[in-house]
């Protein structure tokens, strides 16, 4: 036998060596792959299909096959437009590119420029934010000048219109006729004029076939498949049909004035009041002892009824019993007052009191006011009112819990895989001297200065009379010369302690690299048995309960399971609560700006662990769902009695509001002079003006107030500049108060000023829309505000004369206008009756 296996890899040595490499290198590419996880190799049986029009967009296969198909289709320019939204940034990148070349052009050498190209270009910059939008996708498409938002929104569009290629059975790739080759060639030719010879065209189709790694026929059979989307594209296109008359008023529109009104109502002149938390009163004379109290946001206080003030060790706030009720509820509300709660009191009648809340400042939970004794009486309506509108209400987002995700994280901390060796030992010491002795030489000491130049000589003196006539070699020649120093020599008892610092250390740094590895390799060990373990249970148990709760989970969890935690989130705090458990973001999730627990909030019932390793702050970490929970109503006592108030307030204030607007409108339209009304709000006239000469004397005016406040601010500063030099006159100084006030006077008729001109000209753009003789109507209603406006003549300023080229030009502005929106409508229509189907996506 073993002669047999010798002669066979003798005679097959080659093929068993390429067969013991591949598996090999298949066994290091398992082993070394980026991520904590092997089975991030394999596909995901798990994988959830997304359907949209047939494509299942969760499928890397397919939308690699899709997203070569949009690249194909963006060097021709024939993708589908997408939505306004998408085409919006692209648009504006797009343009921020032309600004690009154009700055660079004027910044070249002169000689250098092509005038006529730089012409057309800035025409195409003037002319493009009227061009027609698929001619603008078409362009960007070409340019590949947009991101990825485009590029997905585009090949949604496309898909959309497919599906309705198909359900029409409109222009099957099956069928074959002249009329069809004859569009699809047009189709080629608008793209691009040069593609009209079959030389061009197969030029191009092979430049760009070579250019995105297809074949010719890939390249064709792409265009043909945009050719029939954008047949269907334009059918939902041409919804945009306009009357010539239309077109002709149209240019009409600004040749008029107009004499109209405008009455603005405003919530906050109405002066609705606020609901009160309770009210507190005393039907008879308090007795001592009564007491008051208070549990409000984190404050809570008792308040205790005295005959006379006393020292006492406690927190209780006395109150002054007074000679009757209405001095003792005076009392107890400076107490309150005094106490600085989160709330204001307000006298109601001459024995009781009302709490109303500061709105900024409302606390989270429900205050609670409790007396005791006879005498106090604490009326408390808001309760049951908040009850019974948090019943009505209950369904309103502010109300509802949102949906959470439990899961039971399994931590591997590194700290439990660390052994620290013991403290070197003496020949370890000394053998880490002896490798490393140049490491411990002491610091060369620096060379001395060189010398300074000489200064000029001084003059001569005279001679000391113990002056020798010898001078006197103090120095012997056998010593050093100054700069030279002796080289110290470095004992080991000198260092010892260093050393033995330094072992530990690396030591230590070697422990928590062997113990991050260990902590790795157990993560990974416990996930490749929890995978074996889902096979094993999937079909034992029915319910995902009955799994996620089996023994056998448990056993695993318990003996291999790690440290484990409970964690809940929502999606609003995913990112808080990721930074609490310590976990880092993947290089993808950072690219993406995604959060860490986007993986954990994708777990099902199928698939209810992670797939692969997470590095946290203390180790790696694998997540097991635990159970997920729908968005519900909060339970009344749940709800934060902040949020429970506002919505109360705003509601009983909008109500109010709408009433009073409601009879402001019927009394106006009963009496269109009535004063009383009128004087509710801000009334803007507007008499004779045009739009062009309305914001023609309101700019006017604002230079004229800019004048005054720039002369104003300059004199300002003056004073203040000569305060800084303290040389300011007392003129000066006394006068700077009366410019304060003069700056702020001239900013009120500033604020005042563009408030008139924003009205004015909301009143000027819906006076073509109103009819002479209607009176009063609402032109708009919003939240706390009302507007309503009556139109009094209207003026010719000129008479209608208009060309029937222009008339065309603008009928043709409108349709291009209203089609593309009403497409866009449609579009966005499809778009969200396909991806209801799935909420997930």
């Amino acid at each position: 036998m073993i002669t047999a296996l010798q002669n066979f890899i003798s005679k097959k040595g080659r093929i068993v060596f390429i067969l013991l490499l591949v598996v090999v290198i298949i066994s290091f590419v398992l082993y070394l792959a980026q991520g904590t996880s092997i089975f991030d190799l394999f596909p995901d049986p798990n994988r959830e299909k997304k359907e949209f029009y047939g494509h299942d967009l969760n499928d890397p296969d397919e939308m690699r096959f899709l997203s070569i198909e949009n690249r194909v289709a963006s060097d021709f320019g024939a993708i589908i437009p997408p939505l306004a939204e998408s085409m919006g940034e692209a648009d504006k990148k797009f343009m921020e590119s032309l600004q690009a070349q154009l700055q660079a052009a004027f910044q070249a050498n002169q000689q250098d420029i092509d005038r006529s190209a730089l012409q057309r270009l800035f025409g195409f910059m003037q002319s493009w934010p009227n061009l027609p939008k698929n001619f603008k996708a078409r362009e960007i498409a070409r340019s590949g000048a947009y991101d990825p938002q485009f590029s997905q929104a585009s090949l949604r569009a496309k898909l959309v219109m497919d599906g309705q290629a198909k359900l029409w059975g409109y222009l099957s790739e099956e069928v074959s006729h002249i009329g069809i080759n004859d569009g699809f060639n047009r189709y080629v030719r608008e793209l691009d004029p040069n593609l009209t010879t079959d030389e061009n065209r197969t030029r191009a189709l092979e430049y760009v076939g070579i250019r995105q790694g297809v074949k010719t026929s890939f390249v064709e059979s792409t265009l043909f498949r945009h050719f029939r989307a954008n047949q269907v594209d334009q059918i939902y296109s041409e919804g945009g049909f306009t009357l010539d008359k239309e077109g002709e008023l149209d240019l009409f529109a600004n040749q008029f004035a107009w004499d109209a009104n405008l009455l603005l109502l405003n919530s906050d002149d109405l002066n609705a009041t606020t609901p009160y938390i309770v009210s507190i009163s005393l039907d008879e004379k308090p007795q001592e002892n009564d007491s008051l109290k208070i549990s409000y946001g984190s404050k809570e206080k008792d308040f205790l009824f005295v005959a006379k003030n006393m020292d006492r060790n406690s927190s209780e706030s006395q109150v002054l019993i007074g000679t009757n009720v209405a001095n003792s509820i005076e009392n107890l509300r400076q107490a309150l007052k005094k106490e600085d709660f989160d709330f204001t009191i307000q006298s109601d009648s001459s024995n009781s009191i009302k709490v109303l809340p500061i709105m900024d400042k409302l606390p989270n939970v429900y205050p609670t006011f409790t007396g005791k004794g006879t005498s106090l009486l604490i009326n408390d309506p808001l309760a049951g009112q908040l009850k019974a509108f948090h019943e009505e209400n209950k369904n309103e987002d502010v109300f509802m819990e949102p949906s959470r995700t439990f899961a039971t994280m399994v931590t591997f901390a590194t700290k439990d895989f660390i052994s620290l060796p013991p403290e070197p030992e003496e020949s370890r010491l000394r053998t880490y001297f002896d490798l490393n002795r140049d490491q411990f030489n002491p610091v060369p000491t620096p060379p001395e200065p060189a010398l300074l130049l000489e200064g000029e000589k001084g003059p001569t003196g005279e001679n000391d009379s113990n002056e020798s006539g010898q001078s006197l070699n103090l120095l012997s020649s056998e010593l050093p010369e100054a700069n030279e120093t002796e080289q110290k020599v470095v004992l080991f008892e000198d260092v010892r302690e260093e050393i033995r610092l330094r072992i530990i250390e690396e030591d230590r740094l070697d422990a928590e690299r062997e113990a991050q590895d260990l902590a790795r390799e157990s993560s990974l060990d416990f996930l490749g048995q929890l995978n074996e373990l889902r096979d094993q249970i999937r079909t034992k148990y029915s319910t995902f309960s009955e799994k996620r709760n089996s023994e056998e989970i448990n056993s695993l969890l318990e003996v291999n399971g790690g440290n484990q935690r409970k964690i809940s989130f929502a999606v609003k705090d995913m990112g808080v609560q990721a930074a609490i458990l310590g976990m880092e973001r993947r290089e993808s999730e950072r690219r993406n700006n995604r959060e860490p627990l986007e993986e954990v909030l994708a777990l099902n019932e199928r698939l209810f662990f992670t797939r692969s390793t997470r590095t946290v702050r203390d180790g790696f970490s694998i997540f097991i769902l635990d159970r997920k929970t729908t968005e519900m109503p909060r339970e009344f006592e749940n709800v934060s009695f902040a949020d429970l108030y506002r919505e109360f307030r705003n509601e009983i204030q909008s109500n109010t509001f709408i009433a009073w607007t409601d009879e402001a409108l019927s009394a106006l339209q009963e009496n269109e002079n009535n004063q009383s009304v009128l004087n509710r709000g801000d009334l803007i006239s507007v008499d004779g003006k045009s739009l062009s000469s309305l914001q023609s004397s309101f700019d006017f005016k604002n230079q004229l107030l800019r004048s005054r406040l720039t002369k104003l601010e300059s004199e300002r500063e003056e004073i203040t500049t000569a305060e800084r030099e303290s040389n300011a006159t007392k003129e000066q100084t006394s006068r700077k108060v009366a410019l304060d006030k003069s700056i702020d006077d001239v900013r009120g008729e500033q604020d005042q000023h563009n408030q008139n001109r924003t009205l004015s000209v909301q009143l000027i753009e819906a006076c073509p829309n109103l009819d002479l003789g209607d009176g009063w109507t609402e032109l708009e209603r919003a939240e706390g505000r009302a507007v309503f406006v009556k139109l009094n003549e209207v003026y010719s300023l000129k008479a209608v004369q208009t060309k029937s080229e222009e008339v065309v030009t603008r009928v043709q502005e409108i349709e291009q206008s209203r089609s593309e929106s009403d497409r866009d409508l449609i579009l966005g229509d499809l778009l969200q009756k396909e991806l209801s189907k799935d909420s997930a996506f």
